[in-house]
């Protein structure tokens, strides 16, 4: 994974360490104290990581800046790994849910951008990716996802700032350390809203029903007043 850069050598060094020890945390059955600690500690790394991102930036060598905000986005899903066992303990369930889709979405853009798909890292993500996918069946309940139809006026480009219908990047690939994202500026008209089994957002979702008068949260089943 890092044979590439040798430059780098003191960084991933670093990564390494904190990244080894976020995933000995990655177990429901840790110490939350602990899983919180290695929290902030991959939140430092990440803020580390942007200091050798931004000279790659500075040189215009846009493989490396897309290479090490990989490295970022795979500790940001290590860590968005534990936030969501820190909220399940917490007794915070949908917090714990929101979590769950953002890793799955952070993994799957660290695949599509990597630039590096045969040093075997993408198997290692195609893997943990897995791991998502059975925290959604083992931990929570089948829900019902919801798909909005809308009329918008305008959507821009998160890269170069111009009209998303005539610029050249692609949303959700990175440019230059970025990933590009196609930004609504104004919803004009709401038009339906839909159920899905795929919906693009997995955190557009029911979120309660109502049964005999009452109201209650689809995750949890309580009642909600």
């Amino acid at each position: 994974m890092y044979s590439q850069y040798h430059d780098l050598g003191d960084l991933f060094d670093k990564y390494n360490e904190v990244v080894n020890s976020a995933n000995l945390m990655a177990f429901f059955t840790r110490d939350i104290n602990l899983q919180k600690g290695n929290i902030a500690s991959l939140l430092e790394l990440i803020e580390y990581v942007e200091e050798f991102k931004q000279e790659s930036i500075q040189i215009e060598n846009e493989e490396k800046a897309n290479f090490l905000l990989c490295l970022q986005l795979y500790a940001r899903a290590i860590m968005t790994e534990l936030e969501m066992l820190v909220s399940l303990k917490e007794d915070n369930i949908s917090e714990a849910w929101d979590y769950l889709v953002s890793a799955q979405n952070i993994v799957s853009s660290t695949v599509r951008n990597y630039p590096f798909p045969t040093d075997g890292f993408c198997d290692h993500l195609s893997e943990y990716s897995a791991r998502f996918h059975q925290y959604e069946k083992l931990l929570f309940p089948q829900i019902w996802f919801l798909s909005r139809g809308s009329i918008v006026n305008e959507t821009k480009c998160s890269i170069c700032e111009q009209s998303y219908s005539i610029c050249d990047h692609l949303k959700g690939y990175a440019y230059m350390g970025k990933l590009c994202c196609e930004i609504t500026e104004k919803v004009v008209k709401l038009e339906e809203i839909s159920f899905v089994e795929n919906p693009k957002d997995k955190r557009c979702r029911m979120t309660h029903f109502s049964s005999q008068g009452n109201k209650y949260d689809v995750l949890t089943l309580r009642k909600v007043s």
